[in-house]
């Protein structure tokens, strides 16, 4: 038969080549059942005392099933979590407009995928400036470039994901589902939040602000262990403030 240039599927079905058609793809009644379903789904509260990974804006984690880690992400806006979950194990990524042009980032995503993968989107809502909506396109349009097969398990993206509320009067969107989970045992996807982020969470969290910040992976599968590697970074005056700051407050 006549190979399929792509490989980003709903189903059985493979995304017409060329630019993805995002509204397309979010009117599909399977993408938008499973979608729908997944932003009524009770939000799980992942305890401190339970081992896991909570992947930050910049940062990465590929870990294999057998380390029985419960791995995710969570207080996305208009950023978007990927889960990229293969046979051996699960991809986490935290997208937003700076990791979307990184390449290296990129193809995180494809670590353990050559056999194929379900990817599992959330996060992005339809925010006022767009932002998420770009990102949306671009990541979409990326794993539809990819020799790879992807499979679009979910994507709780842009309409799926927004709320509107009523702040003074006036009506705003927010994100329905900010943070996901999956654990090894059940391997199922579900919106969490995680009660410890891990450590270093301050110094962490200043890799975003950072000028020049490098992204990073959250976990050393030879060892089988959470690491966090050290980095070269600058912030600007004011933002050095804010740092030893929260240094100050928190010894």
């Amino acid at each position: 038969g006549r190979e399929v240039a792509s490989m980003l599927f709903i189903g059985a079905n493979a995304l017409v080549p060329g630019e993805v058609d995002v509204d397309a793809v979010l009117r599909n009644p399977h993408v938008e059942s499973s979608a729908l379903a997944f932003a009524k789904a009770p939000l799980h509260v992942v305890p401190r005392e339970q081992k896991s990974i909570c992947v930050l804006q910049s940062e990465a984690a590929t870990v294999p099933w057998t380390a029985e880690v419960c791995l995710g992400s969570q207080d996305a806006t208009t950023c978007v979590i990927a889960i990229i979950v293969c046979q051996l194990g699960c991809t986490v990524l935290h997208f937003d407009e700076g990791t979307m042009e990184e390449t290296d980032y990129l193809e995180r995503a494809l670590r353990m995928a050559d056999g194929g993968a379900d990817l599992f989107l959330v996060g992005g809502y339809n925010d006022e400036r767009g932002t998420s909506a770009e990102i949306v396109q671009s990541l979409l349009s990326w794993f539809h470039e990819q020799k790879q097969r992807f499979t679009l398990s979910l994507a709780c993206l842009l309409s799926h994901n927004t709320r509107i509320t009523d702040i003074s009067g006036r009506q705003v969107p927010l994100p329905v589902v900010s943070g996901v989970c999956i654990t090894a045992g059940e391997r199922a996807v579900r919106p969490a939040r995680f009660e410890d982020r891990g450590p270093m969470i301050r110094e962490r969290s200043c890799r975003c602000m950072a000028s020049g910040g490098t992204t990073a992976d959250l976990f050393d599968a030879a060892a089988c262990e959470f690491t966090v590697e050290p980095w070269v970074f600058s912030l600007e005056a004011r933002m050095r403030k804010v740092f030893f700051s929260m240094r100050s407050q928190h010894p």
